[in-house]
């Protein structure tokens, strides 16, 4: 669990792909695909997959999964 309320970047990976997993619980219960989630921010779909996999941090990418309901996801999970 990626525990917002105690956020420490002692660990960058692991935060990373926690937050990675949550955007794509977000973009899978909004009824997205990763393809479309590249064509609205004009990533490519391959860096969309490394995002939800923490293996980069999109600033872009994330502003998308906050508009589309990433915060709600946190809340429902607790983790804000």
């Amino acid at each position: 669990m990626l525990m917002l309320k105690n956020l420490s970047f002692d660990n960058v990976p692991y935060v990373l792909s926690s937050l990675g997993e949550y955007c794509r619980i977000t973009r899978i219960q909004s009824g997205f695909r990763q393809i479309d989630v590249a064509n609205e921010t004009g990533c490519s779909q391959q860096n969309v997959s490394f995002f939800e996999r923490g293996e980069n941090n999109n600033a872009i990418l994330l502003l998308w999964y906050i508009k589309h309901g990433l915060l709600d996801v946190l809340k429902k999970w607790g983790e804000l």
